[in-house]
């Protein structure tokens, strides 16, 4: 399983996801300063998720239809860098089995983890 971390992402996250023996290509590591249409004809490239905590992916992917796999939006303003880690991979310990499905919208805030099928 794939995973594009969007520039806008932690280090430290990126980090512990690759702890987690996940496959994470950094958008700030290959593509620094590329355009949003770019990030997501790489994860297309890549089947992979996209990793983000920038909500104007939206419009790319309802509207336009533009994204493969999934998108998961990381919307943890405010958090210090351990709870956000504690938050990320209890994500992906406990709901790493829902993964394997393609078209999927995934939203990770403090409180809550929703997921929604079929975004396009």
């Amino acid at each position: 399983m794939n995973f594009v971390a969007d520039e806008n992402i932690d280090v430290p996250i990126i980090q512990e996801l690759r702890k987690l023996h996940l496959n994470i290509l950094s958008i700030s590591e290959s593509m620094p300063g590329c355009s949003d249409s770019e990030v997501l004809a790489f994860a297309n490239k890549n089947n992979s998720f996209l990793i983000t905590s920038d909500k104007d992916f939206g419009e790319l992917i309802f509207r336009q239809r533009k994204i493969l796999k999934g998108v998961i939006l990381l919307r943890l303003h405010g958090l210090r860098s351990d709870e956000k880690l504690k938050l990320v991979e209890e994500f992906f310990t406990e709901h790493i089995n829902v993964l394997n499905e393609s078209n999927l919208f995934v939203v990770i805030s403090e409180n809550s983890v929703r997921i929604r099928k079929s975004i396009i």
